[in-house]
Formats: C-alpha cells, structure tokens, sequence
C-alpha cells in the first residue's frame, strides 16, 4: 500500500481529526509533503474544537500553509459541487474535498465509507478502494516504512477506540 509520489491527498475532516485528536498529525506529512483540505473542511475542524481541543493543531498548521487550503477555479467543478450539495447525502466538507481532488487530479482522503463510495461511483479516485479506513491504512503504511513502531501504531490504535473510533 504506497501513495502515488505523483499524487496530492486532498482530506475531508476525518482523517485529519483522527492524527490531530491523537497528537500525530505530523506523521501524515511522512506520507505526502502537501496535504491539502478546502475552506469547508477547516470550518468543520473549528466547530468540534470546543469539544476536542488538539484539532486546533488543524487550524495551526494551515495557518502557517503548511496544510494548504484548495479552492475550486473551473465553473464546472463548482456546478458540480453545488449539485453534490443539493443531493443533501453527504455534508459541506466531505464534498469540498471530494470535488477538489477531481479538480487537481488528486487521491481523497477519508474514512466515510459513504464518501468514498460516492466518490468512486463519479470517477474521482480514492485511496483504497476496498477498504474506507483510510487513518488505519496510513497507520499501517507507517508501521511498514519504519515511521513508526510496532509500539506506536498499538499505542494509536489505543488512543483511537478511546476516542470513539472504531478500528
């Protein structure tokens, strides 16, 4: 399981949540030097950081570009865009993302299994399409290449079904 080098990770807010709640958001960058989210995503992470402070670390790194903020610039994009929304089937930040990964032929990232489905049945492409666990998939590219060890990625997945997410 390797990401294309020649591929941008557009992320929804779930992965990113997912590093951030756990302290590790900066492993991601292991995987890709540009990780990339939209506007809509970043308004979704400052919602819940009230109730999980450690997602301001989101906010933090795209302030300082280093999580870089995408917007749509082909008209039919953001037609398209605005249809998704209409649909009403899935939210704001999962279809900003997913609408920019088409845009910039990029991979989107996320653990909606809803949003990755959606997302491969219009032709954008996902990372795996097997599976829709796209923060255990990086975890586990983490541990084969050696990022981190067998310890870490237990001590992750730990910190993650106590947040609530289900390994």
């Amino acid at each position: 399981m390797k990401i294309p080098i020649n591929k941008k990770l557009v992320f929804d807010n779930a992965v990113l949540s997912n590093f951030a709640r756990i302290n590790k958001l900066e492993l991601l960058f292991y995987l890709s030097k540009e990780l990339i989210t939209t506007k809509e995503v970043i308004e979704e992470v400052r919602k819940g950081i009230g109730k999980k402070p450690t997602l301001f670390r989101i906010i933090e790194l795209a302030d300082k570009n280093e999580i870089s903020i995408g917007t749509l610039e082909q008209i039919d994009n953001i037609i398209f865009m605005d249809n998704l929304i209409q649909e009403r089937v899935l939210g704001i930040g999962e279809i900003s993302a997913m609408v920019l990964a088409k845009e910039i032929n990029g991979l989107f990232i996320t653990d909606d299994k809803q949003a990755s489905k959606k997302a491969a049945s219009i032709g954008i492409e996902i990372f795996n399409k097997h599976e829709f666990r796209d923060t255990v998939n990086f975890l586990e590219i983490l541990l084969k290449n050696k990022q981190i060890t067998k310890s870490d990625y237990g001590e992750m997945v730990g910190l993650l079904a106590k947040e609530s997410f289900k390994i």
